[in-house]
């Protein structure tokens, strides 16, 4: 008798009940029962990529699971692809070998710079892999009314998205004050996703007690920016769904495991938000949360689940994050409980990862459209840009502060050394630039920031959150202008300059964010990276490009710099570099 004309409910019911043999069976497994957080043992039939029943069955394949521990396949429930510096296909081969199978991820950052047709780059090459991308669409583009970014969406850009399969809901909803002072635009977004019963995801960075509760009011059911015990305790009261973020810039697993306990795990899960190429091959993308979650005490099933389960539940994937009839076939095959080094893994009941190589099918992704390319438009510094006059008696300047591991920064005013009224960089005191690269406006602001170390020479980026423009950093002007005149010939990317030569580049030619190379090549360039980052003065445990790529954002507190100029995020105002001037530099 054949099955070949059943529809695809029929073969999975038929091989629930043994009538039909299963398309391939694990024999003996030992898998993590995530509901009841427990281990069991049996065979587990798998038909048309899905799981059909967990016990005892025979199947037209086998394989034999001895001496594995099985594992629902990892989902990482935040992750920005772009932050990797490669493509969807590109990222898909560099976290499948880590044991992720699913990924929720916001095209932010490509959308900041080339709007709709960045997003639709991102989602066309998601449909050639076997890694499950799912995206959620960006609510706030531009992040906050001063940016100047590359593109604006509105929510009559954003609604034709919600009839594309890849499409989950609303992205990180930046724009705090948008959602407080219930602009109209704003209000859509959030109201077209709730009609259609899409989750919503929160950015909270910051936020008191009372603007949470307007937050959970407009329906902001999630926040990664927790970064203290109080703050995800707030979310967890609020009914809001906590992330624990490990990523190069936020490293804020260990800060709030305390919280975590069996009563509330099941509202907590594991993202990375931005993490660089060089690290997820080193370190892995989900694996390293639960490796910091075991190590720090939380029972490993209960680490597994929410690297699975609570992830997929909070975004509605419901036939995901489970061994169990009806869900998904992923699988991270493990050897044990303390590594958490996939030796395979498994995305719709096949192998596509072994031995920390991708091992799936070949595929060809579309070449990007060549709009994406050309994103960097003249920024010519001239000294009227790169001079930041001080001049108050006490050579007293607003300076901000980078600490490792956090993507905040601290705001204090304090003497810096000063010659001939203008800020000489210094004492572990650093120029900071930010200049417009979507048009050739020469748009251009100077700030002062420590925390990076004393640096000699500069280094420059395209990668600046959330607008993406140029941001430089540096001990004086020669090097910082040249910098900046590199990425002009690169078109994108990073540059590191020191006595008038440069030491390095990462050409990154898709909208300034992302490199046409592959995840090995640009991971070994990042690797690369550190002598050069290391000759001229930049030391300690962080990773000193995601650090500055976040010294822009003003949606993070406490103080950032834009092309506009240097930004309160607390107050919600531009600021003078000098602190007793009334207007902003």
């Amino acid at each position: 008798m054949t099955h070949a004309h059943d529809s695809h409910l029929e073969r999975q019911i038929k091989a629930a009940s043994g009538e039909i043999p299963a398309d391939c069976v694990i024999k003996n497994a030992v898998f993590a029962d995530v509901f009841n957080r427990t281990w069991e043992r049996g065979d587990i039939a798998i038909q048309d990529g899905n799981i059909a029943g967990i016990g005892t069955f025979s199947g037209r394949h086998e394989v034999d699971a001895k001496g594995y521990l099985l594992a629902p396949g990892w989902i990482d429930g935040h992750v920005h692809i772009e932050s990797s510096m490669v493509t969807p296909a590109e990222f898909a081969k560099a976290v499948l070998p880590q044991g992720v199978t699913t990924v929720i991820t916001d095209p932010h950052e490509i959308a900041n710079v080339s709007g709709t047709e960045g997003i639709d780059f991102m989602i066309n090459e998601s449909r050639k892999v076997p890694l499950d991308i799912k995206f959620m669409l960006p609510s706030s583009v531009p992040a906050a009314p001063l940016e100047d970014n590359g593109s604006r969406l509105d929510a009559v850009d954003l609604m034709p998205y919600y009839d594309t399969d890849e499409v989950l809901g609303l992205a990180e909803v930046m724009d705090y004050p948008a959602v407080a002072q219930t602009n109209p635009d704003m209000m859509k977004k959030l109201d077209d996703a709730s009609r259609r019963n899409r989750p919503i995801d929160g950015h909270a960075a910051g936020l008191s007690d009372e603007h949470l509760n307007v937050y959970a009011a407009a329906g902001i059911r999630s926040d990664h920016e927790a970064v203290t015990y109080e703050e995800g305790r707030a979310r967890l009261l609020r009914g809001m769904y906590l992330m624990l973020r490990e990523g190069s810039g936020a490293k804020d697993v260990r800060a709030l495991l305390p919280l975590v306990h069996e009563g509330n795990a099941h509202r907590c899960l594991f993202v990375t938000d931005d993490k660089h190429m060089d690290e997820i091959l080193q370190k892995g993308s989900i694996g390293e949360n639960i490796r910091i979650a075991v190590a720090e005490g939380v029972a490993p099933i209960t680490a597994l689940a929410m690297a699975s389960l609570h992830a997929a539940e909070c975004f509605q994937m419901h036939h995901k994050g489970a061994i169990a009839p009806g869900r998904d076939a992923d699988f991270v095959w493990l050897t044990d409980l303390e590594s958490f080094s996939p030796a395979k893994t498994w995305v719709k009941g096949k192998e596509v990862a072994a031995d920390h190589t991708y091992t799936g099918p070949a595929f060809q992704p579309p070449a990007p459209p060549k709009s994406l390319a050309g994103s960097v438009h003249s920024c010519n510094l001239n000294q009227d840009h790169l001079d930041i006059p001080i001049r108050n008696n006490e050579a007293k300047a607003r300076v901000m502060g980078v600490s490792p591991g956090s993507i905040m920064t601290s705001h204090s005013i304090e003497s810096v050394p000063v010659e001939n009224e203008l800020f000489t960089p210094g004492n572990g005191f650093n120029k900071l630039i930010s200049t417009a690269r979507h048009r050739s406006d020469n748009k251009t602001a100077a700030g002062i920031v420590k925390g990076l170390g004393t640096i000699d020479g500069a280094v420059a980026s395209t990668i600046a959150h959330d607008a993406h423009n140029v941001i430089a950093c540096g001990s004086n002007d020669t090097d910082i202008a040249l910098a900046v005149e590199t990425l002009n010939e690169l078109q994108g990317g990073i540059a590191i300059t020191q006595d008038g030569t440069v030491l390095f580049t990462l050409p990154l030619p898709i909208s300034g964010l992302l490199s046409d190379r592959s995840s090995e090549e640009v991971a070994h360039k990042l690797e690369a990276m550190q002598q050069p980052l290391a000759d001229i003065g930049f030391t300690g445990n962080f990773d000193p490009i995601i650090a500055l790529s976040f010294l822009s954002l003003p949606v993070i507190p406490e103080l950032k710099l834009t092309v506009q100029g240097l930004y309160d995020v607390t107050a919600q105002q531009l600021v003078s570099v000098d602190p007793y001037r009334n207007s902003e530099q």
